[in-house]
């Protein structure tokens, strides 16, 4: 069985190679479609898919992002290359998975199992990382750090949401639903994903923004 993933991207340029890296060690293929970045985001993903052909672009074009069509029509864009029995994800650039999806099927899931919502441990952008900003302690050249080094503090999240599907030929996604109707079995146990959403202060934001407005949008 292989495993197959969903990641729609806009303006990740700052993690997208992290996230690309982190899904090479366990997926067999990572589906990408750019919704509009006006950063370096899909000249990286294009990039990293020269050297690896896991990586699958699979178009950038500026589209309003929903839950329901966009996630949808990746589905159905990428079934081509799937079979009965193996594994897709919705995944997104500021998530890493803390146990691969591989072995979370091997060890937690029963034979039954089909579908598999998630655990969001959501890393926080402390007050004390903010005044590090500040200070000039963290600065623009600090994104080429790895993000696990440099947002170190979570809160477990109440929210969960299927991630984890088994694939089958009979499924249906329509573009009203942000998940396949007819899923299969919910697993028992959740699938750990550690979430990086608040990756600077909103002061760094801002010179960010300024930067990239004097660069032409290049990080």
């Amino acid at each position: 069985m292989k495993f197959h993933t969903l990641l729609p991207v806009r303006d990740e340029g700052d993690i997208i190679r992290q996230c690309l890296e982190h899904l090479l060690t366990w997926a067999d293929a990572v589906y990408v479609f750019d919704t509009g970045s006006v950063d370096d985001t899909w000249e990286i993903v294009q990039d990293v898919a020269l050297t690896d052909k896991r990586i699958i672009p699979i178009r950038k074009e500026p589209v309003y992002f929903a839950e329901t069509s966009l996630r949808g029509y990746m589905f159905n864009w990428a079934r081509k290359y799937m079979q009965d029995g193996d594994w897709f994800l919705r995944v997104d650039a500021d998530e890493f998975h803390h146990i691969p999806p591989p072995e979370f099927v091997k060890t937690y899931l029963r034979q039954h199992e089909t579908i598999v919502y998630h655990q969001y441990y959501d890393f926080q952008f402390t007050q004390a990382e903010a005044q590090a900003w500040k200070r000039g302690d963290e600065t623009l050249a600090d994104r080429k750090r790895p993000i696990e080094e440099r947002r170190c503090y979570f809160i477990p999240s109440y929210y969960s949401e299927p991630r984890l599907c088994r694939y089958r030929s009979t499924m249906q996604w329509p573009v009203t639903c942000s998940f396949p109707i007819n899923a299969g079995f919910l697993a028992k146990e959740r699938l750990p994903i550690r979430h990086y959403p608040h990756r600077e202060s909103c002061s760094a934001r801002a010179t960010i923004s300024i930067a990239n407005n004097h660069d032409g949008g290049q990080n």
